[in-house]
């Protein structure tokens, strides 16, 4: 069962286990500081009613697309490409910069 709050206070947020769901109810407040609290703990809050119960209660959202900056010399160059073939199966954004590029940085 989903836990469900009317309020959701900066201590109540750091008793939730990391990673779960919680429900707000109708008219239900978070305050700035548990909503910040939250966010790191990666706790989704959802509105009553709307949790699917079949779904394990510690069903995290996905996280945020993350970028990576590869760069190097021309020595560089098959390091880059193992990274690239990786960042393939691992979903990361890649930006790969040459050395020309880095001179203007």
């Amino acid at each position: 069962m989903v836990p469900r709050f009317d309020i959701i206070t900066e201590s109540d947020a750091r008793g939730i286990e990391p990673g779960t769901t919680v429900e707000l109810a109708r008219g239900g407040h978070v305050t700035p500081l548990a909503r910040d609290t939250l966010r790191e703990r990666r706790v989704t809050v959802v509105p009553a009613g709307s949790a699917d119960p079949s779904l394990p209660g510690d069903l995290a959202p996905r996280s945020e697309i993350r970028r990576v900056a590869i760069a190097s010399d021309h020595t560089g160059g098959t390091m880059r490409a193992e990274r690239s073939e990786q960042s393939d199966d691992t979903g990361l954004n890649e930006l790969s910069l040459c050395q020309s590029m880095l001179a203007s940085w």
